[in-house]
């Protein structure tokens, strides 16, 4: 079920999971910062252990700021713009057991984002990759990284995802692609099919990070 965070101010009734596309919110960090109601919901439902995934530059809008004005605050770090874009191909192995991976697990994802966390990395990462530092944010069920994965190609986070949701008392539900367990879902931007084994190139130049 979609939700449209420059305009509902509250989830779905009956959400059990949210995800977080990537996306621009450079563009819309007032509009993302005035809609209090939908980001304490984000919160509460992050507090209540339900699992939030947020990709790319969405994790921009989990952060306590983004270039000065209030986010989520599910994420304990800063977000701020700058004038170079992080782009390119990353292999990462997954640092934690979560809805989108087991610890261990490897995984080809895409990084296109101009705005930075501070911290990059919180206590739990997410991933890391090529001898970099650590990279993201786990707690409790929240998975929030600025690598876009390709949920197409790896069919599991979203076998994942489904399990996570499902309410304690209930049955272990066969994996699929679709459940009874609502989940809301913010337009996310498609990254480039992950066997692509170039990224494009940008006019102000690749970052790698």
């Amino acid at each position: 079920m979609p939700v449209d965070p420059l305009r509902d101010e509250h989830l779905p009734e009956g959400t059990d999971a949210l995800v977080i596309g990537g996306g621009l919110p450079e563009s819309y960090a007032e509009e993302l910062a005035a809609n209090r109601r939908l980001c304490a919901e984000v919160a509460e439902l992050a507090q209540a252990g339900r699992p939030v995934i947020a990709e790319g530059a969405g994790v921009l809008w989990l952060a306590r700021e983004f270039d000065g004005r209030p986010m989520c605050g599910v994420v304990d770090a800063t977000g701020m713009s700058t004038d170079q874009i992080v782009v390119g191909y990353r292999e990462a192995t997954a640092r934690a057991s979560t809805p989108v991976a087991q610890l261990g697990a490897r995984m080809v994802g895409y990084k296109q984002h101009r705005g930075v966390l501070n911290p990059r990395a919180g206590q739990t990462p997410a991933w890391t990759w090529g001898g970099s530092t650590p990279e993201g944010f786990v707690w409790r069920r929240v998975h929030a990284s600025q690598l876009m994965l390709h949920w197409a190609g790896a069919p599991e986070i979203a076998h994942r995802l489904v399990a996570a949701a499902a309410p304690v008392d209930a049955p272990t539900p066969v994996p699929a692609l679709s459940s009874t367990a609502d989940t809301a879902q913010l337009p996310a931007q498609p990254g480039p099919p992950a066997q692509e084994s170039q990224p494009p190139v940008s006019p102000s130049g690749e970052v790698q990070q």
